[in-house]
């Protein structure tokens, strides 16, 4: 029903004759579940006429590259753009998004250091770990948290990566001085 439904609403029809419709577990981009891997095959084969949808996977790049051949005869919408059922994770606060993304990095450089130094001794990052994925609280990820969560997020994820690199620096293997030539 939703796809028929997409399909009848989308006003370029007759310029792109293709609708995006991405799909994905939760906020975080985590990836299609089992049950929409099956909805999409069904769908694939459920429909019958040239009334009827076409339904196939395919890439979010592949889809935009097909739409740049005809971006000319499509419209340009200008002021303020409201999307009543917005999807995905985009966000008005880039600084935020940034702050989560090198928060992660860090916490994997400091795990991929340990293995890449050979050091086995288990390692306590559950309240690091912990700290960010709270970050990833629905609300702050898209951009509806209030200005002081924000601050505060943002403050705490910078020191946590900052702490995370130093010490992935400081456990580098290094040579000792009498070891080098």
């Amino acid at each position: 029903k939703e796809v028929i439904i997409g399909g009848r609403n989308y006003k370029q029809a007759d310029v792109h004759n293709e609708v995006l419709c991405p799909s994905g577990y939760g906020d975080g981009g985590g990836g299609p579940s089992e049950d929409q891997i099956e909805r999409s095959l069904r769908l694939q084969t459920s429909f019958a006429g040239d009334l009827s949808p076409a339904c196939k996977w395919g890439t979010s790049d592949s889809f935009f590259k097909r739409l740049a051949s005809v971006k000319d005869e499509l419209p340009i919408y200008r002021g303020e753009l409201f999307l009543e059922y917005h999807r995905a994770v985009h966000t008005t606060q880039s600084d935020f998004k940034k702050n989560l993304r090198n928060c992660e990095r860090a916490l994997q450089t400091r795990e991929a250091m340990r293995v890449i130094s050979a050091n086995y001794t288990p390692l306590n990052m559950r309240e690091n770990w912990e700290r960010y994925l709270f970050a990833l609280f629905h609300d702050a990820t898209p951009g509806s948290s209030i200005h002081s969560v924000y601050k505060e997020l943002n403050a705490e994820l910078t020191l946590l990566a900052e702490r995370q690199f130093q010490s992935a620096f400081d456990e580098w293997p290094r040579q000792s001085e009498e070891n080098t030539v």
